[in-house]
Order: structure tokens, then C-alpha cells, then sequence
């Protein structure tokens, strides 16, 4: 089974729902990625969300993601999850979510605040670590291989 909802009959109705959401904001968007060195992507696993990929200063993966909301509003949060092969954890570290209206002055603001606090996340300050990954890592790849899995993400400006 897909992994996300684009085997939906609906899913093109879906799409346009979140493309008329986003359409206000997709410029600071953009302009913020692009501005800070970030990876856009949007619609992972065909979520209402669009996700500012980066390569965190103390290694592992962080994004800083936005939302759509329930009630229409914007959901800015970030994340940062350091992936141990040696003993399958996942380590990762959230911040608090900030709900705001989908308006580019409003939005920006909230986007530059969430991405200096992941910066920031030090080493061991976890919010949760997961464990469970070794039968699906080993078969995947070898360690050499696992670890070049972010060697191209691009690290984070905040000048």
C-alpha cells in the first residue's frame, strides 16, 4: 500500500485543497529556503505540509516544517533526529509548534525563529530516542552506505 494518499481517488481534489492554502505563502517560502540554504520539499508521505530540509551543525538531519492546520491555520515546527547505525536509535529533538495565520509577515517571522531554536538543539537533549530500527536498516544498507544517506543536504544560513 502507497504510503501517503495520491492512490486516492480524491487525491487531485486533495492536492488543490493544499496547493490554495499554500498559494499565500509559497513566495517567503521559497524565498526563505533559498535565503537560509534550505531543501524544499513539499507533500512528504502527501501530508498538507511543506519541509525545509537542512543538515543539523551536530550531524543528523533537521527540517523545519509547516503545516496546514485543522482549523485552516499555519503549524510551523521543527525537528532534529540524529540516526545511530551502531546501535539503531534514533535520537530526535522537537520545538514547540507555533500556530499562526497563513500571511507571509506573520509566517517569515515564525519560520526564522523555529529554524534558529533547531540550530541551536544540543547533542543529548532529547526529546525522545526510538529504537527498532535494526532489522530494517541492516537490510537496507551497510553502515558505509547509511551514513552517506545526508552527505548532500545543505547546511543551514543564518546570516
Amino acid at each position: 500500500m502507497p504510503n501517503g494518499l495520491s492512490h486516492d481517488p480524491q487525491w487531485n481534489d486533495i492536492l488543490a485543497g493544499y496547493e490554495v492554502f499554500f498559494a499565500p505563502i509559497n513566495t517567503v517560502l521559497t524565498a526563505f529556503a533559498a535565503d537560509h540554504n534550505l531543501l524544499l520539499e513539499k507533500y512528504y508521505h502527501d501530508a498538507p505540509c511543506w519541509s525545509l530540509r537542512f543538515a543539523h551543525p551536530s550531524s543528523g538531519e533537521a527540517k523545519v516544517d509547516i503545516c496546514r492546520g485543522e482549523d485552516s491555520k499555519a503549524k510551523v515546527s521543527g525537528v532534529w533526529w540524529y540516526d545511530d547505525y551502531d546501535t539503531f536509535t534514533r535520537s530526535l529533538r522537537y520545538s514547540d509548534e507555533i500556530r499562526c495565520e497563513p500571511i507571509p509577515e506573520i509566517v517569515q517571522p515564525a519560520l526564522l525563529e523555529t529554524l534558529k531554536v533547531v540550530v541551536a538543539f544540543e547533542r543529548g537533549k532529547w526529546s525522545q530516542v526510538a529504537t527498532g530500527y535494526r532489522d530494517i536498516w541492516k537490510k537496507t544498507w551497510t553502515k558505509s552506505q547509511f551514513e552517506k544517506l545526508t552527505e548532500g543536504l545543505p547546511k543551514p544560513k543564518l546570516d
